[in-house]
């Protein structure tokens, strides 16, 4: 069907140019908000297609979803993975010492 682009291809390249579009040795911290409206279509193998509509699509064609979701970056998940376990560690470090008196 035309103008229509995979779900997977608008996430990979949206999260790709915004992190072009930082500095060197920077990357974009907390997520990306999508809300879309899709084309689902089941092929003979059963699997779902999941399209973007384009602007000139005939929505009368496809089954059409709205969805929205949120993603993040691998870099940013990590660091927040960090962060949380510093916390963690800093909190019982805390609570050891508190039960030692």
């Amino acid at each position: 069907m035309e103008n229509e682009m995979p779900l997977k291809k608008l996430v990979s390249e949206t999260l790709k140019q915004i992190q072009e579009g930082l500095p060197k040795n920077d990357f974009f911290a907390g997520n990306v908000n999508f809300d879309v409206t899709v084309a689902v279509q089941k092929s003979k193998g059963g699997k779902l297609n999941i399209n973007i509509l384009g602007a000139n699509a005939n929505k009368s064609e496809v089954t059409t979803q709205r969805i929205s979701f949120s993603a993040m970056s691998k870099k940013s998940s990590a660091e927040g993975i960090r962060a949380m376990n510093a916390m963690w560690k800093g909190i019982v470090k805390a609570d050891k010492a508190s039960r030692r008196k």
